[in-house]
């Protein structure tokens, strides 16, 4: 569900843009869903995440500049500026504080399926880790090749589509090196995390 409502403005711009053309109305489409996924977010939740507030930021100033200048090329710049912006984060996180930012969303997001980690070496979450940051750098760059060498079209399409479909590859990837941590139960049957275990 939370999959679904975080794609939600995506797939709500990708819609729009498919039945209109119109690259400006996908935009107005994308601010006002993300408007009420934030709304959402807060009525549901009683919170809205860090990276869901810098995001919609970004969305709300580079998708105004499409709209004042009808210009695309602003909001195309978005994901590529929110995957170096993150990866940046990621990066000071190996040098700043016990865990880095991987250690810590892979983490929760393992404690939320209800899957036990074995002590797993500092070394392994900090190339797991490197690796993050090396996937952000990589796949904002691709954002701009496709931008700037690829018609419109093709653009909206590798936004859904392709970002979407090569992070999830990679979440996977990410994970499965962490599989020889995890109890051999667990491997089939779920259990609940030890929060004293790192």
């Amino acid at each position: 569900m939370k999959f679904f409502v975080d794609l939600l403005p995506i797939i709500i711009f990708f819609t729009v843009y498919k039945l209109t053309g119109d690259f400006l109305l996908a935009t107005i489409s994308i601010l006002a869903a993300t408007g009420l996924q934030m709304a959402y977010s807060w009525f549901r939740h009683r919170k809205i995440e860090r990276i869901h507030l810098i995001s919609a930021g970004l969305l709300a100033v580079l998708g105004g500049m499409t709209l004042l200048f009808d210009n695309s090329a602003f909001l195309q710049w978005k994901p590529t500026i929110l995957y170096w912006v993150m990866g940046v984060a990621v990066l000071v996180s190996q040098f700043w504080g016990k865990k880095n930012l991987t250690q810590r969303s892979l983490e929760g997001l393992l404690k939320s399926s209800n899957v036990q980690l074995q002590a797993v070496p500092t070394t392994t979450w900090n190339r797991l880790n490197l690796s993050v940051f090396g996937f952000l750098a990589a796949i904002g760059v691709a954002n701009l090749y496709v931008a700037y060498q690829f018609s419109e079209s093709a653009w909206v399409n590798f936004k859904l589509f392709g970002l979407t479909g090569i992070t999830l590859v990679f979440m996977i990837a990410l994970i499965m090196p962490l599989s020889r941590y995890m109890d051999s139960e667990q491997k089939t049957e779920p259990a609940i995390i030890n929060e004293d275990q790192e």
